[in-house]
């Protein structure tokens, strides 16, 4: 499992799989061509029997001789001749078979062609149809209902720069959804895409391996390839959401790559590509893969979000206890039993 993972609402995967495309046909296949067989060693063998008749009648035992050796070079030629047209009429013949089951495929697309010229004009009523799916869909979408204040990390406010840029008036914080008549905390995403005239809804999330106050795992993926953060997500796909998870690290190494691939989602599952025209170039998306528990231990014990956020210019100032903590567990896995 890798970031970032985008996880899609069951219902707008069902709308963006009924799309009608109209099949690829293909030329109509070219017969092939057999190629002539020849039989010109056959004239150079009767002349070479012609030149040993006329050699025993003048009783020549030369003019014998050489037409022996010219009916030796032709027969040569004849056996050499004879296996090319073998060869040749076998190609043709291995070339006629293909043909044939071009052809089938071939007829059998112009045939489904046919039926969808047919129906073309129910095309656009499915379309229209499609049309209505997708605005009931989004109609459905349950949309941010509460603000609560929540404090961002470093890596989320450098991110956030980005966001801005590219998607200026769809990035909100610190609203969630809460459902009504419950006692459950609200959902609060890191970041909200939020098209409000379209109802075009994203959970941005960003993961990072451990806490910086606790050290202890989070986000983290179990044996069963789920993650720790399933429920969440659970819930936000329940709202008709699209949920993305960016690992930190690649919002700090990689934020326009990040960006450009909400970008994508948003035109393929939103078809809108007005986003993907922001960039002038089609920047790489890097990769992350997603951690375990034992894994985010390693990370926390080696200072992996520390070292990762220097290279934004920023340097966490580890507490005295957090310290004595770090240095009490190498000390503890550092003990023997003897």
């Amino acid at each position: 499992m890798e970031f970032p993972i985008a996880k899609i609402p069951q219902g707008l995967m069902n709308i963006r799989n009924k799309h009608i495309e109209l099949p690829f046909v293909l030329p109509k296949p070219e017969k092939p061509v057999e190629t002539p067989s020849y039989y010109t060693s056959w004239w150079f063998v009767f002349f070479s029997f012609l030149v040993i008749v006329i050699g025993s009648s003048n009783n020549s035992d030369g003019t014998i001789q050489y037409g022996l050796i010219l009916l030796l070079f032709g027969l040569v030629w004849r056996w050499i001749e004879s296996s090319n047209n073998k060869k040749n009429r076998k190609e043709y013949n291995e070339k006629l078979v293909e043909y044939n089951k071009s052809m089938s495929s071939y007829n059998e697309q112009i045939e489904e062609f046919t039926k969808i010229l047919h129906i073309k004009n129910d095309l656009v009523l499915n379309h229209l149809y499609l049309f209505e799916q997708r605005e009931d869909f989004f109609e459905k979408v349950k949309k941010p209902n509460c603000t609560v204040q929540v404090k961002k990390g470093v890596s989320e406010k450098y991110f956030l720069q980005f966001l801005q840029k590219y998607f200026p008036d769809e990035i909100f914080c610190d609203r969630g959804v809460i459902l009504e008549d419950s006692f459950v905390s609200p959902y609060i995403p890191d970041f909200i895409f939020f098209d409000t005239d379209r109802n075009y809804l994203i959970d941005i999330e960003i993961d990072e391996p451990y806490s910086f106050e606790s050290r202890e795992p989070i986000h983290f993926r179990t044996k069963d390839n789920f993650t720790s953060d399933t429920r969440r997500d659970v819930f936000f796909l329940s709202c008709n959401w699209i949920v993305v998870r960016f690992s930190e690290e690649q919002i700090i190494k990689n934020p326009v790559g990040c960006c450009f691939y909400l970008a994508i989602i948003i035109s393929v599952y939103f078809e809108e590509d007005k986003y993907k025209q922001r960039f002038k170039e089609i920047p790489d998306i890097l990769k992350t893969k997603v951690w375990d528990y034992s894994e985010a231990k390693i990370k926390s014990k080696g200072l992996y979000r520390e070292k990762l956020l220097l290279q934004i210019g920023v340097d966490i100032k580890l507490s005295q206890a957090i310290k004595n903590t770090i240095s009490e567990r190498d000390d503890d896995e550092d003990d023997l039993p003897f």
